[in-house]
């Protein structure tokens, strides 16, 4: 017999042989390691006649009789069901980046679904380093790591016919994130059905357009999977608020970090954009330190620059006579053109939600 103490630990004996199980309790299976589970179905079936007593926590005892074949039978009935509900229910994909917020969700993610996350980063042409990404996601335990290149993908399926169809929102923005999302959304589902997993999650905000973009994607790519939006649920309401959830679970808050954000960046191969603090007053002309790819006409070369590009069926496949993949093509004309001071645009926009923002992008090569 057995019975379980407020310590959960099962006390087992067998003639004069005794054991210990340490377990918990998950809803309402107990569970213990593997290596002690093997133990005790092994001392569980040498038995012909089995009789479990069982205590709640008021003293009340209920016994169970099973004989070999139905323990046996009640045994790999439970391993079966558990474990499809560990591979099925228990696993979110986290679209990550490495940085602060995204750490943060992680470490939410973990606390309020008690599932296994898998962190998962598209690189499309932005500023990434995939040892920092990789050891951020370790201190968390995340044992599945996945850093996609789909540099190649995003310029030639998504920018190129982009560009062939003029679409250009209110007249100025080129789209630069807009044109990224539905890319990392197909991926970030693909991820998540290899991987079994029965959630998706994103780090966009619930003001932005980044949240629909996202969302969108996953619906029409894996529209039985669900969808979790830590910004628009959790109590964390303020970059204090996240900065002081950090503190508690010893996350790294880089400088730049412990106070307000100075601004909200996105990039990758086609764009950058900046938003928010001193460019939410549109008297505030952009400072020109936020610019990453171009210089500023004042500093642009007196002289022109003169540029071939080659197209066929409408995309372009050399720059100067040169050949290059839809990435390095597209590096190459982000060089040539910020070099010129060409591709800034600084404008009002109007976002899903009515809400009105301002956004400084750069678009080079674009």
């Amino acid at each position: 017999g057995y019975e379980f103490n407020k310590k959960n630990t099962v006390l087992a004996t067998s003639g004069n042989n005794k054991f210990k199980f340490d377990i918990k309790q998950q809803g309402f299976a107990w569970m213990t390691s593997n290596k002690k589970e093997k133990i005790m179905v092994k001392v569980m079936k040498r038995g012909s006649r089995i009789m479990v007593t069982g205590y709640n926590e008021k003293g009340s005892q209920t016994i169970d009789h099973y004989s070999l074949l139905g323990f046996t039978k009640a045994y790999n009935t439970a391993k079966k069901a558990c474990s499809w509900s560990m591979k099925s229910k228990k696993r979110i994909v986290l679209a990550y980046s490495g940085g602060l917020d995204t750490s943060i969700i992680l470490k939410w993610l973990q606390e309020n679904y008690q599932a296994e996350i898998i962190c998962y980063t598209a690189d499309i042409g932005q500023k990434i380093d995939q040892k920092k990404i990789i050891s951020n996601a370790k201190k968390f335990g995340v044992k599945n790591i996945i850093i996609k290149n789909l540099k190649d993908i995003f310029v030639k399926d998504y920018v190129f016919p982009m560009i062939r169809g003029h679409a250009i929102y209110e007249g100025l923005y080129l789209l630069g994130t807009s044109i990224a999302r539905p890319l990392i959304a197909k991926d970030q589902i693909r991820i998540a059905k290899k991987y079994n997993a029965y959630a998706v999650s994103h780090g966009a905000t619930g003001k932005g357009n980044d949240q629909v973009r996202f969302e969108l994607g996953y619906h029409y790519f894996g529209p039985n999977i669900k969808i979790i939006a830590p910004w628009r649920i959790w109590k964390l309401k303020s970059r204090t608020d996240l900065i002081n959830y950090a503190k508690k679970h010893s996350i790294p808050i880089p400088k730049d970090k412990k106070g307000a954000a100075p601004f909200s960046v996105d990039d990758n191969l086609l764009h950058t954009s900046t938003e928010g603090k001193v460019l939410e007053n549109p008297k505030n002309s952009a400072p020109e330190f936020i610019f990453q790819r171009t210089v500023s006409p004042e500093k642009a070369p007196d002289k022109a620059t003169i540029v071939s590009i080659t197209f066929k069926n409408g995309d372009p496949t050399s720059v100067n006579g040169k050949k290059f993949k839809p990435s390095k093509l597209l590096d190459k004309l982000n060089q040539l053109a910020g070099k010129n001071g060409i591709g800034r645009v600084d404008l009002v926009e109007n976002r899903f939600l009515g809400i009105k923002s301002r956004g400084v992008y750069e678009t080079p090569g674009g």
